[in-house]
């Protein structure tokens, strides 16, 4: 069963620099952030930049590095395959897809 997995992109996180390598649930180092464009409504209508279908169920917080964003997830009723995918971060498609049996 696929879950719709949606990523919401910011302007927290410009491309061309190091804070652009989100590697952890809270970011680098438990990063926060004063950029005065965050989104004041949170919704699948306003602030989402794409969403996709994911081929299995997502296991973790999205990891941003650099101009790509990776999410693993499991499929199967046994949790047969892991997955790790990597997607556009300006447009969501999909880069490459790496499954391994569990």
């Amino acid at each position: 069963m696929n879950w719709l997995f949606t990523v919401l992109l910011l302007s927290v996180l410009p491309v061309d620099t190091t804070e652009s390598r989100w590697t952890s649930f809270l970011g680098p180092m438990n990063h926060s952030t004063t950029t005065a464009k965050l989104p004041l409504i949170w919704n699948d209508k306003e602030s989402l930049a794409w969403q996709t279908q994911l081929a299995g169920y997502g296991q973790s917080s999205p990891v941003v590095w650099g101009d790509q964003v990776y999410v693993t997830m499991i499929q199967g009723k046994q949790k047969e395959k892991q997955l790790v995918t990597a997607f556009s971060w300006e447009k969501g498609t999909q880069v490459w897809s790496h499954e391994q049996p569990t």
